[in-house]
């Protein structure tokens, strides 16, 4: 009888310490697991160098700003009333991902330009810009909006693809088209020696001591 309580005994202790070593396993493996989908969320170390791997980093950094888990910074300007804009930079851990500017010349043109960035370089520009007119021979008052989307994926400072849109919404009209429903259209590639120098003038705004004015 003494043989068979220690028997039993031992086989409990043993099932216990399998127990254990099951849950311990399956708390690592639920930490792995989360440790994962955060880092797949972290800003790519490398820069994309193809279309494929910049919708790739594209997506993830619009899934980050809608999701509220990047950091925001953001700063108005007016320069003697002829251009004015808000700039807006987005981060995770200190590295930059996107800048937004938002701002408008005059009173007849207004543009959105959004900046995709990884380790301080430039790979994806989305430029959306609007200029508005008076139309003739549609009553007083008649406008127009000319719009105009670009779409540029850029590796090593030099754009590989290269995408628009034009379309025009009237005031007076009952059927103007949705910018979504309007498709992109292949165009070639410009130099983007321009699209660069703007980008920069951006980065080096965010550390300019006179905010004022954001200069050409």
């Amino acid at each position: 009888m003494k043989n068979i309580s220690c028997l039993l005994i031992c086989l409990l202790l043993l099932a216990c310490g399998q127990g254990e070593r099951t849950e311990t396993k399956t708390e690592k493996d639920t930490t792995k697991q989360a440790a994962a989908a955060e880092n797949s969320q972290e800003p790519e170390t490398t820069n994309p160098n193809s279309v494929a791997a910049i919708k790739q980093a594209y997506a993830t950094s619009v899934n980050l700003i809608q999701s509220g888990q990047l950091d925001s910074v953001s700063y108005n300007y007016n320069c003697q009333q002829e251009r004015s804009g808000k700039i807006v930079y987005f981060s995770k851990n200190g590295k930059l991902m996107m800048i937004k500017h938002s701002y408008n010349e005059y009173s007849h043109f207004e543009a959105t330009d959004q900046y995709f960035v990884n380790d301080n370089q430039l790979y994806f520009a989305h430029l959306n810009s609007l200029v508005w007119s008076f139309v003739a021979g549609e009553g007083d008052g008649a406008t127009k909006d000319d719009i105009t989307e670009s779409r540029l994926y850029v590796v090593d400072n030099h754009a590989i693809l290269c995408l628009e849109k034009k379309f025009t919404i009237r005031k007076n009209a009952k059927d103007n088209p949705k910018a979504e429903n309007v498709p992109n259209k292949v165009v070639n590639c410009k130099p983007v020696n321009g699209l660069l120098k703007d980008f920069d003038a951006l980065v080096s705004f965010k550390d300019k001591g006179n905010k004022d004015c954001l200069g050409k």
